[in-house]
C-alpha cells in the first residue's frame, strides 16, 4: 500500500522451429585447367558429404528441428500515472530482471548447420526497462530497452587450426569454454487504434552483440586462432517492424465490454534495415 504501482512475476517458454534446406556444395574448379582437376572431382569433392562424415563425423547436409527454447523467469514492477484528460493522457513505466534457465535444444558439433533454440547452454540474467505515453485517445507511443548477460559455458565444439580454414569443414574437436559477449536492445513504437477491435503499429529495433571469446583452449590449440571463427565477432541489427492486430471479447459480463474472455490475431510483416541477417553456424 505505500509503493505505487503493482509487481508482477511471469514465465515464458517459447517454441521453435527451424530449417536449412537446399544445401548443395560445387566445385568451382576448372576440370580443363589440369588433369588431375577432373581427377580429384570424381574421387573427392563430388562425395564431399560422405568423405567429411568419414573423415571428420560431421554431418554437412540439410537440417530441421522443433522443440522448446530457453525458460524465462522474472520479476518486475510497474505503473501508470494517469494526466486526466489533457493531450497526454497516462505515461507506463516497467521495469524488470529474471533469470534465463538453459532448457532449449543446444547446437550438435556433428551436424554444421544446427543452430541452437536459445543461448546454447548458457545460463543467462535478462534485464528490461521501458515507457509509453497515450497521446489522445487513439495513439500510444513507447521504448523498451533490454540487456542480456550469459555465463560462461564449456562445451565441445569444432575448432579451427588455421586462421584461413573454411568455418563450414572444421574437422577436428575441443572441449572449450565460451564467454558470450552481452546483448543490448532498443525498441521504439508507436501505435494507433482504428476502433475497439484493430490496432495498426510500427516499430523500430536496434541489437548489438558484442564479442564471444573462446578460452582454455586444449593443449595445442593456438587461442588467437580459434578466436578467429566469424560467428564469434560482435555483430548488430537494425528492423522494422509492421503489425496490425485484431482483439475480440466474449463471456462478457453485461455492461462491461472488457469483462470476460480475450482473443488476439496479430498480422505482423518484419523489414530488414541494415547489419547481421542470419545466424553463422561455425
Amino acid at each position: 500500500g505505500t509503493i505505487p504501482g503493482q509487481f508482477f512475476l511471469g514465465m515464458s517458454l517459447p517454441l521453435r522451429s527451424m530449417r536449412v534446406d537446399n544445401v548443395v556444395w560445387t566445385d568451382l574448379t576448372d576440370a580443363t585447367a589440369d588433369i588431375d582437376n577432373a581427377t580429384w572431382q570424381t574421387n573427392l569433392t563430388s562425395k564431399l558429404t560422405q568423405y567429411v562424415d568419414v573423415v571428420g563425423g560431421l554431418d554437412i547436409t540439410a537440417w530441421s528441428k522443433r522443440g522448446l527454447g530457453d525458460a524465462s523467469i522474472y520479476f518486475g514492477w510497474a505503473n501508470d500515472i494517469h494526466h486526466g484528460d489533457g493531450a497526454l493522457r497516462k505515461v507506463s513505466v516497467h521495469v524488470s530482471g529474471g533469470l534465463s534457465i538453459p532448457t532449449g535444444y543446444q547446437r550438435e558439433s556433428n551436424i554444421a548447420f544446427s543452430a541452437p533454440f536459445g543461448n546454447d547452454g548458457s545460463w543467462g540474467i535478462p534485464l528490461s526497462g521501458g515507457f509509453s505515453a497515450n497521446v489522445g485517445d487513439d495513439v500510444k507511443l513507447g521504448a523498451v530497452f533490454d540487456l542480456l548477460w550469459l555465463a560462461s559455458k564449456s562445451k565441445v565444439r569444432r575448432l579451427k587450426t588455421d586462421a584461413l580454414q573454411s568455418e563450414y569443414l572444421l574437422l577436428t574437436k575441443g572441449d572449450v569454454t565460451t564467454c558470450p559477449g552481452l546483448t543490448m536492445k532498443a525498441n521504439l513504437h508507436a501505435t494507433y487504434r482504428c476502433s475497439d477491435s484493430c490496432k495498426l503499429s510500427m516499430s523500430y529495433q536496434y541489437i548489438q552483440h558484442e564479442k564471444d571469446v573462446l578460452s582454455k583452449a586444449p593443449t595445442g590449440y593456438d587461442v588467437a586462432v580459434i578466436n578467429s571463427m566469424n560467428s564469434l565477432a560482435a555483430w548488430s541489427s537494425q528492423d522494422l517492424t509492421i503489425k496490425a492486430q485484431f482483439e475480440g471479447f466474449f463471456g462478457n459480463e453485461e455492461g462491461d465490454e472488457r469483462d470476460g474472455n480475450e482473443v488476439n490475431l496479430a498480422l505482423f510483416y518484419k523489414l530488414p534495415l541494415a547489419g547481421k541477417r542470419s545466424v553463422s553456424n561455425a
